[in-house]
């Protein structure tokens, strides 16, 4: 489904609600721990918030994931329900919000960044421990790599009296 800049006016808001093909392969940004996102759907309403463009709803989907620890991949619900701004490559804001360009917009391509922007950057599977080190290998935790004192401690004795 098209999304036309020019068919939502200010008092009449274009109602969507729509369950979208699983996203995969290609459609999915490489880099990132994401594999796909299954059951991906879309309710709500796109309205005119001043010069800018707004969505109001919920934005859903199934994050199939990698988990930085373990490698192994697991689903995680994911759930934005909040306004979103939409503007165009001209507007300039300093709010949060998705930049699509020119005067109209697939909506799967919308559903798509804003669930791609959920992705967390080391997503962790509930239970999911570091790998055990071996005689080649040793493994950290944060807490093994604490240090016992700051290098700047030595300077509080510079400016005692």
């Amino acid at each position: 489904m098209k999304i036309f800049r020019s068919s939502i006016l200010p008092n009449r808001p274009l109602e969507v609600s729509e369950q979208l093909p699983i996203f995969e392969g290609d459609s999915i940004p490489s880099g990132l721990p994401l594999i796909k996102i299954l059951s991906p759907k879309i309710t709500g309403e796109f309205f005119k918030d001043g010069d800018f463009l707004a969505f109001d709803g919920k934005v859903e989907g199934v994050l199939i994931l990698r988990d930085a620890r373990t490698d192994e991949t697991f689903e995680e619900p994911c759930l934005v329900d909040e306004v979103i701004t939409i503007y165009d490559e001209n507007q300039d804001s300093d709010d949060f919000g998705y930049v699509f360009p020119g005067n109209s917009f697939e909506l799967k391509d919308f559903v798509r960044s804003v669930l791609v922007s959920e992705v967390p950057l080391k997503p962790l599977k509930e239970g999911s421990s570091l790998p055990k080190g071996d005689e080649s290998v040793r493994v950290y935790s944060d807490e093994d790599i604490q240090p016992e004192s700051s290098p700047f401690d030595s300077l509080s004795s510079l400016f005692e009296d």
